[in-house]
């Protein structure tokens, strides 16, 4: 997935570069990319190991490389591209490397290669005339993301606060507090129980993943409990349903 989320708005600062150029065969590494990049496959294939992901692109596939990203990757013969490079003027992070789009001819295509046109021409209104053009690039991407996985930049702190959890919950010190810091904002307000006892057993239940867990919330739930829905769980209830379900099959 090329979004770490959805944001409210994308601003471009700079396109920096637009090319395209065939491959030879063969092997590359890159320690540290500088910036940002959106590269569609004209023809051939190849497959990428980044510092997030790895996957195989072959024609009319469009893929995202992010700024800072490490990354490895193997070309084979008759491997060519159209790309374009670019910084954004807020919001780094926003994009990480992976997918963007398969089957992307009739949705990106001519854009790419419209880019290239007006990044050779070098003239007064180039830089503005690309940055145009990368924006229908990008809200085609968006667009196709935005119906599969991207959850909005209202639940970043979702995905933080779970994420820490993932990584902490075998750490008996761990407490919602913790837990509201990781996620940032002051986005979680926790319940009168974690206020009262620094955790509550809910939200216990879902560090330590227990099976109890999953009688409990539809219990909880059921009965409408203000505390139970100002938790945390209440939040995560409603972007990371699945997380649930994901942790305790395999508990």
């Amino acid at each position: 997935m090329f979004l770490t989320y959805l944001p409210a708005d994308i601003l471009i600062r700079r396109v920096n570069f637009v090319g395209g150029n065939p491959m030879a065969a063969g092997h590359y590494r890159v320690e540290k990319r500088a910036d940002n990049g959106f590269i569609y496959v004209l023809g051939g294939s190849a497959h990428y190991d980044t510092d997030s992901s790895s996957f195989d692109v072959t024609a009319d596939d469009v893929f995202c490389l992010a700024k800072g990203a490490r990354y490895e990757f193997d070309v084979a013969e008759g491997y060519r591209v159209l790309f374009v490079n670019f910084d954004l003027a807020e919001g780094e992070g926003v994009f990480g490397s992976g997918i963007a789009m398969r089957d992307a001819r009739s949705r990106c295509r001519d854009d790419f290669r419209r880019l290239k046109i007006q990044y050779a021409r070098k003239d007064a209104t180039m830089l503005l005339s690309c940055r145009i053009t990368l924006y229908n690039i990008i809200q085609a991407l968006v667009s196709e993301q935005q119906k599969k996985y991207a959850p909005s930049s209202r639940y970043q702190p979702v995905q933080r606060a779970i994420a820490h959890m993932e990584r902490h919950y075998a750490d008996p010190t761990l407490s919602m507090v913790a837990v509201a810091d990781a996620a940032g904002g002051g986005f979680f307000v926790s319940c009168t129980d974690c206020r009262r006892t620094g955790i509550c057993k809910i939200c216990e239940s879902v560090m330590r993943r227990t099976c109890w867990f999953r009688r409990r919330c539809r219990w909880e739930r059921s009965q409408r409990k203000p505390d139970f829905r100002r938790c945390i769980i209440s939040a995560m209830r409603f972007t990371a349903r699945s997380v649930c379900r994901q942790a305790y099959t395999g508990a």
